[in-house]
């Protein structure tokens, strides 16, 4: 029986398949391949030769984003397992077989992250795992480190970067899957946090590798970009961080955003960013309501929660991993 899904989903990203597919095809561990297409432009939509056989291909005229997309595809995969793969990660030939492993170590784990590497640079990590600070920032850990310097750990993390990422099913559809308000960027992050108020884990799984080159698809879209991260970075702390902790740390809070607000007006794409956060102050009514909901299916301890966020400045400033055990 197979027991793993792999979930893809592109965006003007065909540039990328032959390298993917020959990355697919020497996997050790056999699993079903869903490709979902975002409404590409039509010279950039996967066509059938482009995957490996077997693969179900659902090409989309409207493009749905991330979020949705994955949805989409999740609710459609039977298997326990899924893992959801960005067309420009390659994986070496046993990173399923690795992430099953860890799954396997770790059963109380919702999610499973991958050991990134860049795909043009692999002398630096693209990421070991993503942290998220008490006030609201979110990394990659270890972005940009030489791996050299930093063996890549075993351990729980904050939250798997959905790059690369393994996903129990019971747990995805326990919390929801990824909040398709949020479109695109930082979804990962908030399942996450949803997860672990629900009493899962996140795992970092040391031994699968995979090469990222990243952002692909929204190459020469740093306006796009900007304005998604600066909304959803705001909808992700309202709606999860538990009141013991909002309520204290929001004076700082608001204050890092004021002066991340000022110093935009230095920037070339501080425009999409101002532009981010008054798209999420005026969804706030929405997210509130959210975070009623969210806050309220909570059952892990406050204590369990503090210990997985991030407090230093330092570790935020220099991206930081956070693994532990």
């Amino acid at each position: 029986m197979t027991e793993i899904s792999v979930i893809i989903v592109t965006y003007n990203s065909r540039a990328c398949f032959p390298e993917l597919k020959a990355a697919l095809e020497a996997q050790t561990e056999r699993f079903n391949l869903i490709v979902f297409d975002n409404a590409s432009e039509p010279a950039q939509r996967p066509l059938p030769q482009d995957l490996p056989a077997g693969a179900r291909l659902i090409q989309s005229e409207q493009n749905l984003g991330f979020a949705a997309a994955n949805n989409r595809c999740a609710a459609e995969a039977n298997t326990p397992f899924f893992a959801l793969l960005n067309p420009d990660a390659f994986p070496a030939a046993d990173w399923l077989a690795q992430l099953l492993r860890a799954a396997a170590r770790y059963p109380k784990a919702g999610g499973f992250g991958s050991t990134q590497i860049r795909a043009r640079d692999p002398s630096a990590y693209d990421g070991l795992g993503d942290a998220y600070h008490i006030l609201g920032a979110s990394w990659r850990g270890g972005y940009g480190a030489s791996v050299t310097a930093i063996a890549p750990l075993e351990g729980y993390a904050f939250a798997a970067c959905g790059a690369a990422a393994l996903y129990r099913a019971d747990a995805w559809r326990e919390t929801g899957g990824f909040d398709e308000r949020l479109f695109c960027f930082g979804e990962d992050i908030d399942l996450a946090f949803r997860m672990r108020l629900q009493g899962w884990e996140i795992v970092q799984a040391a031994q699968a590798i995979v090469r990222h080159i990243g952002g692909a698809s929204v190459s020469g879209q740093r306006g796009f970009e900007s304005f998604h991260n600066a909304r959803n970075a705001l909808w992700v702390f309202v709606q999860n961080m538990p009141p013991a902790l909002f309520w204290p740390v929001l004076p700082l809070y608001a204050l890092k955003n004021f002066w991340h607000y000022c110093a935009s007006f230095l920037r070339a794409d501080g425009a999409s960013y101002r532009r981010g956060v008054r798209a999420g102050l005026a969804g706030m009514g929405e997210t509130w309501r959210t975070r009623r909901r969210v806050q309220k299916r909570r059952t892990a301890p406050l204590g369990r929660i503090a210990a997985a966020l991030t407090w230093s400045p330092f570790a935020m400033l220099s991206r930081r991993p956070k693994i532990w055990r």
